[in-house]
């Protein structure tokens, strides 16, 4: 009888261990200025700790969420082409505290660049012969 009882107890005791896990989750909305929410928004989840980064896009109501992070201290980074790079830092995930993080999106100007490399014809000093192009 004592070895039932103390088996209940280990197995009571493990299952209580097991749903004591060491993470917590972060959702949210990204929008822009106007305060439309943006679809398709790549969001980036860093740990500040150990560098390790967790990505996915929004969705098409603008959501985001990652379900099972380890705690620790984040950054949330959003990106998406013609709006500039949003950042926020300092997120302390928390065991079974979950973080709701709403960013925004300020329009950006679209960057290109052009580069052009012409060669310039070499001006011949020595003498006034012009020459005929070949």
């Amino acid at each position: 009888m004592g070895s039932v009882i103390r088996l209940t107890i280990l197995l009571v005791m493990a299952t209580v261990a097991l749903a004591q896990t060491a993470t917590s989750r972060i959702t949210g909305t990204v929008g822009d200025a106007s305060g439309a929410l943006v679809p398709g928004a790549m969001v980036t989840a860093k740990n500040e700790d150990t560098g390790v980064t967790y990505t996915q896009m929004t969705t098409e109501a603008g959501l985001y969420g990652f379900p099972s992070l380890p705690v620790g201290i984040y950054t949330i980074t959003v990106a998406l082409p013609g709006f500039k790079t949003a950042n926020k830092t300092g997120n302390i995930l928390e065991v079974n505290t979950p973080l709701v993080i709403n960013m925004k999106l300020e329009v950006g100007g679209i960057t290109e660049t052009v580069s052009i490399a012409a060669e310039a014809d070499v001006l011949q000093t020595s003498n006034a012969v012009i020459r005929p192009e070949a």
